[in-house]
């Protein structure tokens, strides 16, 4: 089974250190046989790899692809867009809630 779905960062900082730790964690999670790969542009990432999402440097607004194919692919799929719709569960982070600008910061935010 394959299963596609973009997300977007919605926290602050984007996919700094920990962020991307915890979607790393989440991929390398799932059995042997389902694969991830996130693509955003041109760049393409391992999903278990944190070094690799970094590079990708998406940012606060910015969309990525999210690609897991296997038998666990939906719930990968799932598991990680509640991650990232959670903004990572980073208490100190602010979110964008859907429909705000990007160009005015979010509630509770500087």
């Amino acid at each position: 089974m394959k299963v596609s779905r973009r997300l977007m960062i919605l926290n602050r900082h984007g996919m700094y250190a920990r962020p991307s730790g915890s979607f790393a964690k989440i991929c390398l999670n799932m059995g042997p046989n389902t694969t991830v790969t996130v693509r955003k542009d041109e760049q393409e990432s391992d999903g278990k790899s944190i070094m690799g999402l970094l590079s990708l440097q998406v940012d606060q607004g910015q969309t990525m692809t999210v690609t897991a194919e296997g038998p666990e692919a939906d719930q990968v799929v799932r598991a990680l867009h509640e991650l990232v719709n959670k903004g990572f569960h980073q208490e100190d982070d602010c979110l964008v809630p859907p429909g705000q600008e990007l160009d005015s910061p979010a509630e509770g935010c500087s």
